[in-house]
């Protein structure tokens, strides 16, 4: 897939590109299994590192970022 010259420019101005249909709904069924997973592990050196923040809406702890996970 190639970005067009609008997509490019929104993610260099908001830092951040939503593109709907990216996945179908196999993949995200799958990706969200895989982060439920990782939300329960227990943290290990050298593992992933995985970042949790309050929501301002339900002002509930939530898992907002996990960085490593490929290896």
């Amino acid at each position: 897939m190639e970005l067009t010259e609008a997509q490019i420019r929104e993610f260099n101005d908001k830092g951040i590109l939503l593109i709907k249909g990216l996945f179908d709904a196999d993949a995200v069924e799958r990706l969200s299994l895989c982060l439920e997973e990782l939300k329960e592990k227990q943290p290990a050196y050298g593992e992933e590192a995985k970042y949790y923040e309050i929501s301002d809406i339900t002002k509930k702890n939530f898992l907002a970022r996990v960085e490593n996970i490929v290896g």
